[in-house]
């Protein structure tokens, strides 16, 4: 799933520690939609494919294949998932009606079934990290008009402002981990970041960065305390990324 060098696409592929397989496509090609869950229970939502409106379709992955289920109430791109395919919020994003950012505050928040429209977070901003579940995550980073290194913390009710990043970036894609471990990496600040970033709950701390600065790729873990992958993006303009890095209790392998 996202954007390639020519074309919006549906792909899906599934990492078993060493290689890439190819699995069943999604039903609808789209790029800067959110997403979260795991390897064999997944959801993807919102998006942008070339054309006004917004995507507002979400999909939900078993591990074989997708389904369309109920869309989010209001379609937009440059959004950051997180939570499972039971329960997950979509902060934030880049309304229509053109590539110029028109930012939304919009928060919307699925039970599994449905889609419904809770607390806005406190600032518009598009393309930021989020990271950790429906109750309790973290959005970090991204556009509001200009790059910012905000952090705020999602109780399941309201938002709360925490400590900033280190470095302000957008198009980190999405953070990984939970609200007391969790890491963002990449991005861009402009040009393209390669510093990563860990979370302990309080504070966010630099660590050891990507080998060169990539935006817009995906980050895929359960805590950095163990092990992380991060995959795809782009480094330069028109310059599509295909390599797979391996984040292992605190060092990167490609």
């Amino acid at each position: 799933m996202g954007h390639g060098p020519l074309a919006y696409v549906d792909y899906n592929e599934s990492y078993n520690g060493s290689t890439w397989s190819e699995e069943n496509n999604l039903n609808t090609a789209r790029y800067s939609q959110g997403g979260c869950g795991t390897q064999t229970a997944a959801i993807t939502m919102s998006g942008y494919a070339n054309a006004y409106p917004m995507k507002d379709e979400t999909e939900i992955w078993n591990g074989t294949s997708w389904t369309e289920v109920n869309n989010v109430l209001t379609g937009r791109k440059e959004v950051k998932g997180c939570g499972t395919t039971a329960a997950a919020i979509l902060p934030g994003g880049n309304l229509p009606p053109s590539f110029s950012p028109t930012v939304t505050a919009l928060n919307e928040s699925w039970d599994g079934t449905s889609w419904s429209e809770v607390n806005n977070i406190p600032t518009p901003t598009m393309s930021t990290a989020t990271l950790g579940t429906q109750t309790a995550a973290i959005m970090a980073g991204g556009y509001t008009g200009s790059y910012v290194g905000t952090s705020y913390g999602w109780d399941g009710t309201c938002w709360t402002a925490g400590n900033n990043l280190n470095q302000l970036r957008a198009n980190t894609n999405a953070g990984c981990g939970t609200s007391t471990d969790g890491m963002i990496v990449g991005g861009f600040i402009p040009p393209y970041a390669a510093q990563t970033e860990t979370f302990d709950g309080t504070s966010w701390t630099e660590v050891a960065d990507l080998p060169s600065g990539t935006y817009d790729g995906s980050v895929a873990s359960n805590s950095p305390s163990g092990n992380s992958l991060y995959v795809g993006g782009q480094a330069a303009p028109a310059a599509y990324n295909n390599l797979t890095e391996e984040w292992t209790s605190g060092a990167q392998t490609l």
